[in-house]
């Protein structure tokens, strides 16, 4: 199966539940990965958005886990991580890049 085989054919910041809003410039799956990040036996996606900005700081970067399902990859219950989540190391800071790499 594929993202597409469900019917899913737009996955962006801000669109079917998908956490944030969409901004020029946020790179916005300029890195994906996938795995069961929250342990319920399905594919989630991991999704980097390396040119984000997060408050007045510029391209410190995110990363959106969008989760999977029975029935494919869902935007509700999407959540996003950035440096200043708790349980990351470091804290953003200008052009860090968070989310430019990702391994499953």
């Amino acid at each position: 199966f594929g993202l597409w085989s469900f019917g899913l054919d737009v996955l962006s910041q801000g669109t079917n539940g998908v956490s944030d809003t969409a901004e020029s410039g946020d790179r916005f799956a300029s890195a994906v990965a996938t795995g069961d990040f929250n342990g319920d036996g399905f594919d989630d996606l991991a999704i980097g958005a390396q040119d984000e900005g997060v408050g007045a700081v510029s391209d410190a970067g995110m990363v959106v886990i969008v989760p999977g399902s029975a029935n494919g990859p869902t935007g509700a219950g999407s959540t996003f991580f950035t440096q200043n989540s708790s349980g990351i190391v470091d804290t953003v800071e200008t052009d860090d890049n968070f989310g430019a790499t990702l391994r499953s």
